[in-house]
């Protein structure tokens, strides 16, 4: 890089004389020797990183805590995180195609998945001697969304049954005027702006979670009314079931939840399957789903408390345990979600295939942030929430074990809260204290998110009592009421105004005034 920047000095001095006069030569060769100490100090060994890869839906959620710590860390460090899918992730957290003395020796410092890992997968690395936790660290939702031109999404929109939901998916209903949706959805078939509009199916490629939740959550959703619509696995052979499936040749492939997003929104009439988060913060219209009491609702309106309700009581006690047999679909509550994913964390417990215990620790540190309440709350404004006390547990008494069986050497992250003069500028000091404006402007910009999103979720609350209220009645919100109140006042007083203008007139005239 040094030489490089040294000739293309010299390239612009010969190219513009004026120049050349004030970089003489030795001047070039000072300006070289500062650049190549420069980048000396910076060595790739003295850059603490730290990278993983797994599920695409909590992307920006580890985006940003990778990015808070790249920023509150006084030593260059460097975070990265690959949104490939569950199943990559997974791969490269096994190591499964490394050979000889590098066998299952992991890609990545950790892995991440929206899936535990499978009962097969979990003994094989343990019978290997390659023990591992799984720590589940957020809740989402998975949801279906739609491109119907005019239908908008949540309530007074478009809801489906599961069966119809899987005949959709498996091609068996092609256009949105289908007897079965309009029988669900009288209003559809005025609204369409063309007859037989055809229904466009995405979905992801390679292995997903999403896949693996959606398509589970449908195969159990119509065992009771439809059970032949979405087998396991067709009389011909066809596998319905898993982060793979054989789709319908018809269906659009789209590779990541930002490929179904684009999928959704270029092809109109489409419909797809990805985390609720994702979908609402990308303006996609939500259908409301029925879950298990029987209510149509959607994540929105569901909101945190249905996404928490679904954890249920399948967890192992620790996270050394096999998680294979975890189940978040389908819970009882009337208002539970009816398909929610757990996003989990994936670390050995022997991370001494990390040469630099300096890492090691710091790779603890950022795990152990998205188990710290404040830290694990700014990804609420991407549809994601935080796991139980519970789990939480789980999770901190899996980290202590691993710092515990840290070398001596390796260092001690601390944090600097409230001002600590000269310990706040230590090596291994995570400092709030230390910001940068585009980080400030980012808190600002995510306060003013989520007071819109919560004004965005009251407003659908109220659009669906409305919805409840007969035709010849008219419902207003609060805030509505106000600027009516306060329009008929104004009303008011201008007829006020007006009268004695009148009458001010009236008396000039008669009275001579």
């Amino acid at each position: 890089v040094g030489v490089f920047c040294f000739f293309c000095v010299h390239y612009l001095c010969a190219q513009a004389p004026s120049y050349a006069m004030k970089f003489s030569f030795f001047s070039s060769a000072a300006a070289l020797s500062a650049l190549i100490a420069t980048v000396s100090v910076v060595k790739g060994d003295d850059v603490l990183q730290i990278h993983g890869s797994g599920t695409t839906n909590p992307t920006k959620c580890i985006w940003l805590i990778m990015q808070d710590f790249m920023e509150r860390t006084k030593l260059p460090t460097k975070f990265t995180y690959r949104g490939v899918g569950s199943s990559t992730g997974q791969f490269e957290f096994m190591g499964t195609n490394h050979t000889g003395d590098f066998a299952y020796v992991p890609w990545n410092y950790f892995g991440s998945g929206d899936i535990p890992f499978s009962q097969e997968n979990y003994e094989l690395l343990n019978s290997n001697g390659d023990e591992f936790y799984q720590m589940p660290f957020v809740m989402g939702a998975i949801s279906v969304f739609h491109n119907i031109p005019g239908v908008p999404g949540g309530a007074g929109g478009l809801k489906l049954t599961p069966c119809a939901l899987a005949k959709i998916f498996r091609a068996q209903i092609q256009y949105w005027d289908d007897p079965e949706i309009v029988s669900l959805n009288d209003h559809i078939a005025s609204t369409l702006k063309e007859k037989k509009l055809p229904i466009k199916v995405a979905r992801r490629v390679l292995g997903s979670s999403s896949t693996a939740t959606f398509t589970q959550y449908l195969h159990e959703s119509t065992q009771l009314d439809c059970p032949d619509t979405w087998p396991k696995v067709t009389s011909s052979g066809e596998k319905l079931v898993g982060k793979v499936i054989d789709w319908a040749d018809t269906t659009l492939p789209c590779q990541g939840s930002g490929g179904v997003t684009d999928c959704i929104r270029d092809n109109e009439g489409a419909i797809g399957y990805i985390d609720a988060g994702h979908g609402n913060d990308e303006g996609l219209a939500e259908i409301e789903l029925r879950n298990l009491a029987g209510i149509y609702q959607s994540s929105r309106e569901a909101a945190e408390a249905g996404v928490a309700a679904a954890a249920g009581d399948t967890l192992p006690s620790r996270a050394d345990g096999d998680f294979s047999g975890v189940q978040l679909l389908n819970q009882p509550g009337e208002a539970t979600w009816p398909m929610v994913a757990m996003s989990y964390f994936y670390v050995r417990k022997d991370l001494s295939y990390i040469p630099n215990v300096a890492e090691r620790s710091l790779l603890l540190e950022f795990l152990g942030a998205f188990y710290d309440p404040v830290v694990i709350d700014e990804c609420r404004q991407f549809g994601f929430v935080p796991v139980g006390a519970t789990v939480n547990a789980i999770a901190k008494e899996a980290l202590s074990e691993l710092k515990d069986s840290l070398p001596a050497d390796a260092p001690t992250w601390t944090y600097e809260v409230d001002t600590i003069k000269g310990g706040g500028q230590e090596d291994y000091v995570i400092s709030s204290k230390r910001r940068t404006y585009a980080e400030y402007e980012r808190t600002s910009l995510l306060q003013d998110q989520m007071a819109l999103m919560a004004r965005v979720a009251e407003m659908e609350a109220t659009m669906k009592v409305n919805a409840l209220v007969s035709d010849d009645q008219v419902v207003y919100t609060q805030s509505e009421a106000d600027r009516i109140t306060a329009a008929l006042a104004l009303s008011s007083l201008s007829i006020v105004l007006w009268g004695v203008a009148i009458l001010y007139l009236l008396a000039k005239k008669l009275c001579g005034i």
